[in-house]
């Protein structure tokens, strides 16, 4: 449910943005993922939130729709098993 509600805000803050914006978000927040999430923790630090920590799973969140938004075609390496909810989500974040 995390997932899905992080995704939700995602998807309405990616659309003020432009594709080579979001394609810079989603390489920093590739960045971060690669060295280590932990769903649980919180204060992940990312430069397009300053001052606001996320949790993890708002990390995992934000990368894969700033994936399947800007790089839909690298969306399967990323390995996450969140397809339902982002569509899902796309309902309600539109």
């Amino acid at each position: 449910m995390a997932i899905f509600l992080h995704m939700v805000d995602a998807i309405k803050f990616f659309k003020k943005l432009d594709d080579p914006r979001i394609q810079e978000i989603a390489m920093e927040l590739a960045l971060l993922v690669n060295t280590g999430i932990d769903p649980n923790k919180q204060g992940y630090k990312v430069s397009f939130q300053k001052g606001k920590g996320f949790s993890g799973h708002k990390v995992l969140a934000y990368l894969y729709v700033s994936i399947a938004n800007s790089l839909p075609n690298l969306l399967a390496e990323l390995k996450m098993p969140f397809e339902k909810e982002y569509n899902f989500a796309k309902e309600f974040g539109t």
